[in-house]
């Protein structure tokens, strides 16, 4: 079945499926890959208008970013640019997805991680970021 959106998260799986010309609805990076900083040349190239930016500092979920990423769910071909880590939006983009939305995300030395949303992963998504500090 295909899927009813594609989000990536992190800078090396948004590469990968966008260079295979995979139709993805949604990229979240932060320009880093490993947390190392990516060179220019190698950068993801930011296509379309719907080019959003906002502030996630490591081990974080910002409201402002959580926001952002609801907001760019609602427009085609969008970008979601973060200074500071994207790691975590995963659980925040699997609560805001639509159900049957695919959600990829790298695995730092293990490969690709997708999960196909349905309502069980939206509520354990929802239930871990319930178990987060809130300051």
């Amino acid at each position: 079945m295909k899927p009813s959106k594609i989000i990536c998260v992190g800078d090396f799986v948004s590469r990968l499926l966008v260079d295979s010309s995979i139709p993805v609805d949604l990229v979240i990076i932060d320009n880093r890959t490993m947390r190392r900083m990516r060179q220019e040349r190698e950068s993801l190239r930011v296509k379309g208008e719907n080019v959003f930016r906002v502030s996630n500092p490591a081990g974080t979920i910002q409201i402002a970013a959580w926001a952002a990423l609801s907001e760019a769910l609602g427009k085609p071909d969008s970008t979601l640019i973060v200074k500071g880590e994207e790691d975590l939006l995963t659980l925040a983009a699997i609560a805001l997805a639509p159900r049957d939305a695919l959600v990829v995300y790298g695995q730092p030395c293990e490969g690709m991680v997708a999960v196909r949303v349905n309502t069980a992963k939206k509520s354990e998504a929802a239930f871990l970021v319930s178990q987060m500090t809130r300051e």
